[in-house]
């Protein structure tokens, strides 16, 4: 257990998978009741349904890793992951309640979305949440839904959004482009025997859209960015069945094996397909390139 916070004023709860809009809208509300302590952002590893109902499970939209730095870049002080299990699963509303401020922080105001449930099988509501806040010196803050053209901003509406490949609109109700982290790792060297050197990324990252060919960002940690072209799929060409993400940078020649480097999907662009020979790839390989260099000139 990590040693408990002393100087926050306010707490944002919630799964806060994908730190979206209305997470956003969270943390600046929590920001705004800040006097002069802190906001801790207290959410869940695992997602809690790994744990209550396994087999619906959705995928994440981050890792641990990420959802912890966009949650300190929209505006949280401090980020706590409690450890989601059984037990805790277990714990009546009033000993959720309870348990935060004994173990975690002792906030003078509590920052939760609309839906927000708590405790053992979701009994605790947001009404029953402003009381037991009440009884520990607190006020609960529930904050309303968040829509983009009475889109439901939400986790589950931005996962069926990148599963067909609608990466433009997710990234309006994230608030920004979709990425995935990865590794640099040694592949086949196909892309080089081709022409068109690319980077192996090998990803932790659990949800990622269609197969096919996407424009992207490609970001080093070192603060460099480079524009790119994206194939996320299985070589059908090369008939090998075995799924790679691969970028190639344009107009950019280097070495990058080991490097970290963060994938920032920006258009989905076509579907992967096989082509009858490596001179029709070759083709379809410059054509990608031209309509990705397009893309970034003139937004479409």
């Amino acid at each position: 257990m990590k040693h408990r916070f002393s100087d926050i004023d306010a707490i944002v709860i919630g799964n806060l998978d994908g730190v979206h809009r209305g997470h956003q809208t969270l943390l600046k509300r929590a920001q705004t009741l800040c006097q002069d302590g802190h906001v801790l952002a207290l959410t869940f590893w695992p997602h809690p349904t790994c744990v209550v109902r396994p087999r619906l499970a959705p995928q994440l939209l981050q890792t641990q890793a990420q959802r912890a730095q966009s949650l300190q870049q929209y505006g949280a002080d401090h980020v706590h992951f409690i450890d989601f299990d059984v037990d805790f699963a277990a714990l009546s509303p009033n000993d959720f309640v309870a348990y935060i401020f004994e173990h975690i922080a002792s906030p003078q105001h509590i920052v939760v979305g609309f839906n927000f449930r708590f405790g053992a099988k979701g009994q605790g509501t947001t009404t029953v949440l402003k009381t037991l806040a009440a009884q520990h010196g607190a006020t609960a803050h529930i904050t309303e839904a968040v829509t983009l053209d009475d889109l439901p901003i939400s986790s589950s509406t931005i996962r069926r959004l990148l599963l067909k490949g609608d990466l433009q609109l997710a990234a309006q109700l994230l608030g920004r482009p979709y990425t995935i982290d990865g590794d640099v790792i040694h592949g086949h060297g196909r892309g080089h025997a081709l022409g068109f050197p690319t980077a192996n990324i090998q990803t932790p990252n659990a949800l990622l859209p269609p197969y096919g060919v996407y424009a992207t960002k490609l970001h080093f940690d070192n603060g460099t960015s480079y524009q790119a072209v994206t194939n996320i799929g299985l070589q059908p060409t090369f008939q090998t069945q075995t799924f790679q993400i691969e970028t190639h940078i344009m107009d950019f020649d280097g070495d990058f094996y080991g490097e970290h480097v963060r994938v920032e999907l920006m258009k989905h662009m076509r579907a992967e397909r096989r082509f009858p020979s490596k001179e029709k790839l070759i083709e379809q390989i410059r054509n990608d390139v031209d309509d990705v260099r397009n893309f970034f000139i003139h937004g479409e």
